[in-house]
């Protein structure tokens, strides 16, 4: 076995060596337990962020957006591929549909996709609710690879040692640390296609790296087929992390035909070849099924560079280097997470990350460093590159080389993108894991000749940084976005000064009053209109400085509303409107408005969606799939101080956008004429209150 130690004896201290199978198992074993509790208390806090977050109730359906916006890419996606092709239905996409040759396609990979095709054959139930329970089969296997590369690489560097209690307990904070103290639980606190497009590019490309590992090792056929399937479907998920993938499986076939592992295995480098050639012939194909190109996406067939003008930022180029100094300061910045006296007491900075050289991007989101916000992870990567890279490196370190630099070139790609955000934390992963990985075995190398106190204090300090690194992502997971829903902002705000009249009433000194609601303020900013006309928390979420600067106030959420201008409406929708492209106005408020478009879906049916239209801004809806002739509830709510209006229908909020309207909004109702595809019933709203606006009016 590579790496194996038995028989040798270090100075001071011999090594407790297993000889027997009994005793491997015995150390499998527990390293197994170790690695299973570790999974199980960092389930707990995931389970809540994930299915509850504040919202009252377990919802295993949860989705990120109230109105279910992106939860659908993928189900589309795979109802096309039942009929037998790639595009989905116009306009079901919103913004991020890449219109060509006519039809509307999503640039998200495949096997997401590939993945629900069983469901979704024998039922339409769940059609747009499966993100949640996605990311937590992501989340399970994640923690099973990353569990299975740390035993591998232990058994390669360590060989048959047996595994002591100490090193048990590091190996369980590792994994515990991977799955709960790490950039996985934000993706699972937002359920949505972009962290589902995240969690499963780490798990596949995780898989890739255990896989390719292990033909290092001990190259068979059965290792072989699972390292090409493995890469196959990170290339069916995520460019980055599949081509990363793909590099890897070229530096294994190289070692192999440079007989690095010996005469006999040369000829395994034909296999590893063909596995890398497969993986990108397979991503092309797709590709050119989509786009009619084999690599990159035609610019200009993407519908968000149209509606928002994005073509402008630095003059197209989304990938540069001039992003390079912004984005290693926002990711790996030692300061990168905010530390306050106010519930949960860890969160994301108070703001958007610096631009250096006054960059143009087009989003720079709130993000936690890689250092502050996952240090465990960060130093044991530190001490696994460092003993991976030393001089005279053992022939386990140099195979433990490429993989490394293999997973560093997923990670690279992020540093030259035009967007920073707390998500994009998760291109680090695959690395971080494979380099702590090793980090955590190298310790207790270098701790064997120790005394029982030394090792017992280095458990202890792992223990503690775990401990850290779990609770700083849960916090910063459980605090307000722009995708919070109103009700899920007043839990919050309550549990928030709850803690805080026990804690001497920090939370006064976050409490604003005024007539006009601030363009931006730090987050945990709580904002009262007037006399309790509404009520606001801040995420903190600043857009000047970025191209998409026109979305205002966006970086406030909604906890109560008292003088909101409500409309509830009964709307019964009849012929459908024959040109899909050409909304018919709902509600016109000022200068903007709400257009309703609607087609037939056949037998008896009709997909509505819905599209805030205002002369700078439009923001569309998902497509609702409702029968012909029902009338349904639509409530439409226009903020004056957020300058927002937001559409919900039977309950569910499906579609909200900014307006440039100035003074009191005067709604319109649209025309209910001949030829109309709609008939409206006004219902005058019953006036809303705030208490816990007034609760909070009496601290400030």
């Amino acid at each position: 076995m590579v790496g194996n130690v038995a028989d040798k004896v270090e100075v001071g201290r011999s090594i407790e060596v297993v000889n027997s199978p009994s005793g491997a198992n015995a150390s499998r074993r527990r390293f197994v337990v170790a690695a299973t509790i570790g999974m199980t208390i960092a389930a707990i806090p995931y389970l809540w962020v994930q299915f509850v977050l504040w919202n009252g109730a377990p919802n295993l359906l949860r989705n990120s957006y109230p109105n279910g916006y992106g939860g659908g890419f993928y189900d589309l996606q795979a109802r096309a591929m039942l009929a037998g092709h790639l595009y989905v239905p116009r306009g079901s996409l919103a913004i991020e549909s890449w219109i060509h040759n006519g039809h509307a396609y999503t640039y998200f990979g495949l096997f997401p996709s590939l993945l629900r095709v069983p469901i979704l054959v024998v039922t339409h139930r769940l059609d747009g609710q499966l993100t949640a329970l996605s990311l937590l089969l992501a989340w399970l296997l994640t923690g099973l690879f990353a569990s299975m590369l740390v035993w591998r690489i232990r058994v390669m560097i360590r060989g048959e040692v047996a595994l002591g209690l100490p090193e048990a307990v590091t190996m369980g904070t590792l994994v515990a640390t991977v799955v709960g103290g790490s950039v996985l639980v934000y993706l699972g606190a937002n359920p949505y296609v972009y962290s589902e497009d995240k969690a499963w590019s780490v798990t596949l490309a995780l898989g890739s790296l255990f896989a390719l590992l292990g033909v290092l090792e001990r190259p068979s056929w059965s290792r072989v087929t699972a390292a090409g399937l493995l890469v196959v479907a990170a290339n069916l998920t995520r460019v980055t992390e599949g081509y990363a993938c793909v590099i890897g499986a070229l530096l294994v076939a190289l070692w192999f035909a440079l007989g690095r592992r010996g005469a006999g295995l040369r000829s395994w480098w034909m296999p590893m070849v063909a596995i890398a050639v497969i993986a990108v012939a397979v991503g092309s194909a797709v590709n050119w099924a989509k786009f009619g190109m084999l690599f990159g996406l035609p610019v200009n067939d993407y519908t968000a560079f149209h509606v928002l003008n994005e073509k402008a930022i630095n003059g197209g180029h989304y990938f540069d280097f001039i992003y390079l100094p912004s984005t290693l300061l926002a990711y790996l910045q030692p300061g990168g997470l905010r530390l306050t006296s106010l519930f949960p007491f860890i969160t994301l900075p108070a703001g958007p990350p610096r631009a250096v050289g006054g960059v143009l991007f087009d989003n720079r989101a709130r993000t936690a460093s890689v250092t502050a916000s996952m240090p465990l992870l960060f130093l044991l990567s530190c001490l696994g590159v460092v003993h991976t890279f030393r001089r005279h490196p053992s022939d386990v370190a140099k195979m433990l080389r490429i993989l490394l630099i293999a997973s560093a070139t997923g990670t690279g790609a992020v540093l030259f993108y035009g967007w920073i955000a707390n998500r994009y934390l998760a291109d680090f992963l695959p690395f971080l894991i494979l380099a702590s990985g090793i980090g955590a075995v190298v310790v207790y190398c270098k701790l064997e000749a120790r005394s029982t106190r030394v090792r017992l204090a280095a458990t202890g300090i792992v223990v503690a940084v775990g401990a850290f690194s779990i609770a700083a992502n849960v916090a910063l997971s459980i605090t307000p976005t722009d995708a919070w829903s109103s009700s899920q902002a007043s839990r919050f705000l309550q549990a928030q000064n709850s803690l805080s009249n026990l804690t001497g009433h920090p939370l006064a000194g976050q409490i604003v009053r005024g007539n006009s609601l601030p363009y931006w303020a730090p987050a945990d900013t709580v904002f009262i209109a007037r006399n309790c006309d509404a009520l606001y928390v801040s995420n903190g979420e600043d857009y000047r400085g970025v191209l998409n600067q026109r979305a205002e106030h966006r970086a406030w959420v909604v906890v109560e509303e008292g003088q909101g201008y409500e409309h509830i409406l009964r709307v019964t929708f009849g012929t459908p409107n024959t040109d899909s492209r050409l909304g018919v106005p709902l509600v016109t408020i000022g200068n903007s408005a709400i257009l309703v478009h609607s087609t037939d879906a056949g037998g008896g049916y009709e997909s509505v969606w819905f599209t805030v239209r205002d002369p700078y801004f439009a923001s569309t809806s998902i497509i609702a799939t409702i029968a012909r002739g029902t009338t349904h509830a639509i409530v439409v709510d226009t903020d004056l101080y957020a300058k927002l209006v937001s559409l919900s229908m039977d309950f569910s909020l499906y579609v909200s956008g900014p307006i440039t309207t100035k003074g009191i909004p005067t709604v319109q109702l649209g025309s209910k004429g001949a030829g109309s595809p709609f008939a409206i019933q006004q219902i005058r709203a019953p006036a809303p209150s705030t208490p816990l606006c007034r609760a909070l009016s009496t601290l400030r």
